[in-house]
């Protein structure tokens, strides 16, 4: 387990310290994006999945969940 899935776990049984801790985790970490093909230079293209509740991204925290 990675310290956002630890942080995950914590907010979902604790208070709002753990949620907060959660939410400053996710917005420090690297994530990884999942693209529709690989980029060309510095554009991307990220693969975006229709939902009826409106578009989806995915992002990662690391690699090998990506993969």
């Amino acid at each position: 387990m990675t310290p956002l899935d630890h942080a995950h776990a914590a907010m979902a049984q604790g208070s709002e310290a753990e949620g907060l801790r959660f939410y400053q985790l996710l917005a420090d970490a690297t994530l990884f994006l999942l693209l529709d093909h690989e980029a060309e230079g510095e554009r991307i293209n990220p693969r975006v999945f229709d939902l009826p509740d409106g578009p989806v991204l995915l992002a990662y925290d690391t690699e090998e969940r990506m993969a």
